[in-house]
C-alpha cells in the first residue's frame, strides 16, 4: 500500500508537472510580449512627447488593430514599431496612423516587415514632399510594381533608400521611377543593381561630367535635373534614344558612369517598349494592395497570426 500511494503521488507530482509548466511558459511569453510591446511604446514616447494617457491610448488601439484581420496580421509590437518609424519621418497623430494602416496592410499584403516597409512608405513620402493622405497611393504603385517585376516586396522596400531620395527631389513621378525598376529587373539586373543603376541615371543628369555635357549639347539635348523634372524619366529616355539613334556606343559616352550604362540599356534595349507599358501599368494601380490583401489574409499562415494576436490580447 505504502508503495502504491508513493506511485500514486509521483504521478500526481508528474501531472502537475505536464500540466502546469506549460501554463508557467505561457505565462513568461505573455508577460515577456508585454515588456517588449511597452518598450516599443515608450520609444515612441520619447520623441512624440505623448502624455502617458495619450500612450495608453495609442497603445490600445495598436492592440484593437492587430486583432483585425481586415486591417493587418501585424502584432500590437510591430505597429508600434512601424510607428516609430513613421513618427520619426515626421508624421505624427492621425497621418501617422494614416501611414500605418496603409503601410500595415501593404507589408501584409506583400509578406514583407512591417518595420522596413513602413519606413520605406514614409521615407518615399518624405522624399516627395507628400502628406500621409498619398501613403495609399504609394504602396499601391509599390506592389503593382512587384506584380510585373521580377523582385519581391521586401526587396523593394530594402532597395528603395537606393534611389528614392533622388527621384523625390527631382519630381520624377514615382510610376516612371518603379517602371524603371520593373523594365531592368525583367532584362536580366537584379534589383539590387538596378535600384544602384537607376540612381546613378539620375544622377548623371544631376551631376553631369564636363565632357558628357558637351558631348549631349552636340546632340541637342542638356543633361540637367531641369530636364528630368520637365520630361520624367520615360520623356529624358526617349529624347537620349532619340539623340543618339539608338546607338550603344554614343549611349556609354553619353551617360559615362558604368552603372547608369548598364540601366540605359536595359531601357532602350527595345526602344522603350516595355518600359513605356510598365509606366502606363503603373499609372493604373489603384486597389491593388487591397486586392491582394484580401488574398492574403485567407491563408493558414495570416489566421495563425491573427489567432496569436487574439490570445496575447485577452
Amino acid at each position: 500500500l505504502g508503495g502504491l500511494t508513493q506511485t500514486m503521488s509521483s504521478v500526481g507530482l508528474m501531472m502537475s508537472a505536464i500540466f502546469t509548466l506549460p501554463i508557467i511558459g505561457a505565462g513568461i511569453a505573455i508577460s515577456k510580449t508585454a515588456i517588449d510591446f511597452d518598450k516599443s511604446m515608450r520609444n515612441i514616447q520619447s520623441i512624440g512627447k505623448q502624455t502617458d494617457a495619450q500612450v495608453r491610448e495609442l497603445g490600445d488601439g495598436f492592440r484593437k488593430m492587430s486583432v483585425d484581420l481586415e486591417q493587418t496580421v501585424a502584432s500590437p509590437k510591430e505597429l508600434a514599431e512601424s510607428f516609430y518609424e513613421i513618427q520619426s519621418a515626421a508624421f505624427y497623430g492621425a497621418d501617422a496612423q494614416t501611414v500605418l494602416n496603409a503601410s500595415t496592410k501593404a507589408a501584409t499584403a506583400g509578406l514583407a516587415d512591417q518595420r522596413q516597409t513602413a519606413q520605406a512608405v514614409a521615407m518615399a513620402l518624405h522624399a516627395y514632399g507628400k502628406g500621409a493622405s498619398e501613403a495609399t497611393h504609394f504602396t499601391d504603385v509599390m506592389m503593382r510594381a512587384v506584380d510585373i517585376g521580377i523582385f519581391r516586396f521586401k526587396d523593394l522596400t530594402t532597395q528603395m533608400g537606393d534611389f528614392i531620395a533622388a527621384a523625390g527631389m527631382m519630381k520624377i513621378p514615382i510610376e516612371q521611377v518603379l517602371a524603371a525598376l520593373t523594365t531592368m529587373t525583367k532584362k536580366g539586373l537584379p534589383i539590387a543593381e538596378a535600384a544602384t543603376s537607376l540612381n546613378r541615371i539620375m544622377l548623371a543628369y544631376l551631376k553631369p561630367a564636363k565632357a558628357e555635357e558637351e558631348l549631349a549639347a552636340s546632340l541637342g539635348i542638356t543633361l540637367s535635373a531641369t530636364t528630368l523634372k520637365t520630361l520624367g524619366l520615360a520623356g529624358a529616355m526617349d529624347q537620349l534614344l532619340k539623340a543618339t539613334k539608338g546607338d550603344e556606343d554614343v549611349l556609354a559616352d553619353l551617360i559615362g558612369e558604368a552603372r547608369a550604362i548598364r540601366g540605359v540599356f536595359a531601357l532602350a534595349s527595345d526602344g522603350l517598349q516595355m518600359f513605356n507599358g510598365d509606366v502606363k501599368t503603373l499609372y493604373a494601380s489603384a486597389g491593388t494592395v487591397d486586392q491582394v490583401f484580401k488574398t492574403q489574409i485567407r491563408s493558414w499562415d495570416a489566421q495563425l497570426k491573427n489567432f496569436k494576436n487574439t490570445l496575447s490580447d485577452m
